[in-house]
């Protein structure tokens, strides 16, 4: 690999992390949005019972509660 194809691989791999580190903030940003004190989130979670492919429909939190999140928020 010559040295401009090293860069180009090293910042690709770099946008890459940072569009999924973005996507990311934005799911937690919704999280909030709806009401929901971050802080306390332990997880994302998906709950059968409530299903739909691909996304988060609720959150756990450190105390072990469940809260269901609506609407359900895609997983980046």
């Amino acid at each position: 690999m010559t040295p401009a194809q090293e860069l180009l691989t090293s910042i690709q791999a770099k946008r890459f992390k940072q569009a999924k580190l973005l996507a990311e903030l934005d799911l937690w940003a919704a999280v909030q949005a709806q009401g929901i004190d971050i802080s306390t989130v332990a997880t994302f979670g998906f709950k059968s019972e409530w299903p739909r492919p691909n996304v988060y429909n609720s959150v756990r939190h450190k105390d072990g509660t469940i809260t269901r999140l609506q609407p359900s928020l895609r997983a980046p």
